[in-house]
């Protein structure tokens, strides 16, 4: 019972992850707080869309574009696995929402590796 309680944990850690990058994203688009402000607060969270906009400000817009598709892609990734792996106890929906995790929001994303790694060797008694 405790192991599947820390495998919902883990899994409610990754949606969170990407659920809080959406969050970010909607208050910067729709400008309800300084643009600077939800940049500072997105370096603290996650170092990723800073340094595909640093990137695009250099002149290197091809690799900032590669940067924010591995961010989207990462957010995405965290809320399709985290919510997968909520639903079937399986490992690739794991891996794929602890990689968008970490992508996305990493300290979240390192969480969830440790309450996942915590219930595999957790004994089912």
């Amino acid at each position: 019972m405790a192991k599947k309680r820390l495998h919902r944990i883990a899994a409610v850690l990754m949606i969170c992850a990407g659920v809080l990058n959406i969050l970010l994203f909607v208050i910067a688009i729709s400008r309800i707080v300084d643009v600077k402000a939800v940049i500072g607060v997105s370096w603290a969270i996650s170092p990723l869309p800073y340094f595909g906009v640093a990137t695009g400000f250099t002149g290197r817009a091809g690799l900032s574009n590669v940067l924010a598709f591995v961010y989207l892609a990462g957010i995405l990734a965290a809320i399709l696995g985290g919510t997968i792996f909520l639903l079937k106890n399986t490992v690739v929906p794991w891996l794929i929402g602890t990689i968008g995790a970490l992508l996305c929001f990493p300290l979240l994303g390192i969480a969830s590796v440790v309450v996942t790694v915590l219930s595999r060797s957790r004994s089912d008694g």
